[in-house]
C-alpha cells in the first residue's frame, strides 16, 4: 500500500514483501478516517501471511485529535497480531523537542503490550 502525503495527510508505505510499514508527516485532515480505516484492513488482509519481524514506524510532524482515533485502530489490530505470536514493535520517531507528539506515543504505548521505542529527530 502506497498513500503519497498530502498538507494533511501522511505518507503510508506498508509492504510484506520488503518488510516496510510506515506512516509518517502531517495527520490532520478532517477526512483522516478513510486512511487509518483502509491501512486498518490492509493490516487484517496482509499481516496473516507475513513472516517479517514487523517495525512498525510512526513518525509525526503533526497530529490530530481525530487522528488518534485510527492510530489506535491500527495498534489495537497489530495487538492481535502480536497476541498471535508476530514479532512487532512500534518505533514512534518525534521532532526533537516536541512534547506534545512525545507524549501522544507514551499514551499509545500504555494502550499495548506491544515494545515501543521512541526517537527524537533533531
Amino acid at each position: 500500500m502506497l498513500i503519497l502525503a498530502q498538507k494533511d495527510t501522511p505518507y503510508v508505505h506498508l509492504s510484506v514483501e520488503t518488510c516496510d510499514f510506515e506512516i509518517k508527516g502531517n495527520s490532520y485532515s478532517v477526512l483522516i478516517d478513510e486512511i487509518y480505516n483502509n491501512v486498518a484492513d490492509w493490516i487484517d488482509k496482509n499481516l496473516p501471511d507475513t513472516d517479517c519481524d514487523i517495525n512498525w514506524k510512526f513518525q509525526f510532524e503533526m497530529i490530530s485529535s481525530a487522528s488518534l482515533k485510527g492510530i489506535i485502530k491500527i495498534i489495537e489490530r497489530l495487538e492481535y497480531f502480536f497476541g498471535s505470536g508476530k514479532k512487532i514493535k512500534i518505533s514512534w520517531i518525534s521532532p526533537g523537542g516536541d512534547s506534545d507528539i512525545i507524549e501522544t506515543g507514551e499514551d499509545m504505548a500504555e494502550i499495548t503490550n506491544i515494545p515501543f521505542n521512541f526517537t527524537e529527530r533533531y
